[in-house]
């Protein structure tokens, strides 16, 4: 059985990323209506929600490692579509494995 964590994209991704991912199950920070949420209170809204992995642009998020702790988080280098989707198996992969409190970069 693959591992398929609930994962998060946040606002600074596009939306249709999420279409690239398809061995995660994949929501958007809009579709649950929360855009424009501050990152601590976006992150507790996560946990609640059972989200395990947060995938964020955002460097200076990512790099704060008690601002998303209670989950996993893929830091991708850029939110540009093309790049994105030529790097989307990576970022399946960083997604599946990783731990809460972890983060990964994946370069795209």
């Amino acid at each position: 059985m693959i591992n398929r964590p609930r994962v998060l994209l946040d606002e600074n991704l596009p939306i249709r990323l999420r279409s690239w991912l398809p061995e995660l199950d994949v929501v958007t920070v809009d579709f649950m209506g929360w855009k424009g949420v501050r990152n601590g209170e976006l992150v507790g809204l996560a946990q609640a929600a059972h989200f395990a992995v947060l995938v964020t642009a955002d460097r200076s998020f990512a790099l704060t490692p008690r601002a998303w702790a209670p989950l996993g988080c893929v830091h991708v280098t850029s939110n540009n579509p093309k790049r994105l989707e030529a790097a989307a198996k990576a970022i399946e992969d960083a997604c599946r494995m990783l731990v809460p409190g972890q983060v990964v970069t994946v370069r795209v």
